[in-house]
């Protein structure tokens, strides 16, 4: 059973959040069984986590809120038959910086995905040093990491980049240009004319010297990233638009009341994020087989 960790960062959202984890897990989940850490370090008591890998129970949560009931486990099955493994969710404490690099050789993940986030990376606040901590720890150790949105920025930023805020948001579906890089990366394998949803007020303006550029938009330079070692490229990449929105889950969004209809409108549209979680899934899979092959 494949092992991964989730940085739950929109926990308090059912749609953007739940539904959005999940429809970047399932690509893994047709492979088989997978089983999803989710770690919520800002609703978590500092107190809690270590270097053991801990399960979260409700009292270590006390700013949970939301419309998302706190559950330490939920099993849930392929949603037709021959449809792929269960997924297996698990809540687990968030360790301490200073703890993270030996959570992680305990941890044994097979990938790590970072979600948005209704917070911001330009107005720091203090939860967000162990996970920055956590996504640098695993672009060393190797492990496979999508930052998606507040991801990307946290990623970009653990790593010697600059995060800065706009001063209008950002809400968009629209066409980037794939560098060079990107148009041979595996990220974006099948994809022509790359379409991304974007909805955010921070922006990457500026990445670290361990970064590639494999996408831009007109509104941001930095719209994929891929970090690199010399001429060793690594299985990390940052993406600023929100591969796991899809148009249904839109809808849900103006629904539930968190999106107005102006916003829904603007952000409302088919794009390729599908295509991008698939390959990501791919990236995740052959590191795993070429780890068992040496």
């Amino acid at each position: 059973m494949l092992r991964v960790a989730l940085l739950d960062l929109l926990v308090e959202r059912t749609t953007f959040g739940h539904e959005g984890n999940l429809q970047m897990i399932s690509p893994l989940s047709e492979h088989g069984e997978v089983e999803v850490w989710l770690l919520t370090p800002q609703m978590q008591d500092g107190a809690v986590g270590g270097v053991v890998p801990q399960m979260l129970g409700v009292e270590d949560v006390p700013h949970w809120e939301g419309d998302f009931d706190f559950a330490s486990l939920m099993s849930l099955l392929p949603a037709s038959e021959g449809g792929g493994g269960t997924i297996h969710l698990r809540r687990m404490a968030c360790p301490a910086s200073e703890d993270i690099a030996g959570w992680l050789q305990q941890a044994g993940l097979q990938a790590l995905y970072c979600t948005g986030s209704r917070r911001n990376v330009s107005q720091w606040e203090d939860w967000m040093v162990p996970s920055a901590e956590l996504m640098r720890c695993a672009v060393e150790a190797d492990i496979p990491t999508l930052g998606v949105c507040f991801g990307h920025q946290l990623l970009c930023q653990a790593m010697g980049g600059e995060v800065e805020r706009s001063d209008a948001s950002s809400d968009m579906v629209c066409e980037m240009e794939k560098t060079g890089f990107g148009g041979i990366d595996p990220l974006f394998a099948g994809i022509e004319n790359l379409r991304g949803l974007f909805t955010h007020q921070d922006h990457v303006v500026a990445v670290g010297d361990d970064f590639i550029t494999l996408a831009r938009s007109q509104h941001t330079p930095y719209a994929a990233v891929r970090v690199c070692r010399g001429k060793q490229m690594l299985n990390a990449y940052g993406v600023q638009f929100h591969p796991e929105a899809y148009p249904e889950m839109i809808q849900r969004s103006l629904e539930a009341g968190y999106l107005t209809l102006e916003e829904s409108n603007s952000v409302y549209g088919e794009h390729d994020g599908v295509q991008v979680l698939a390959n990501f899934a791919s990236v995740v899979l052959s590191r795993i087989k070429k780890s068992h092959e040496s």
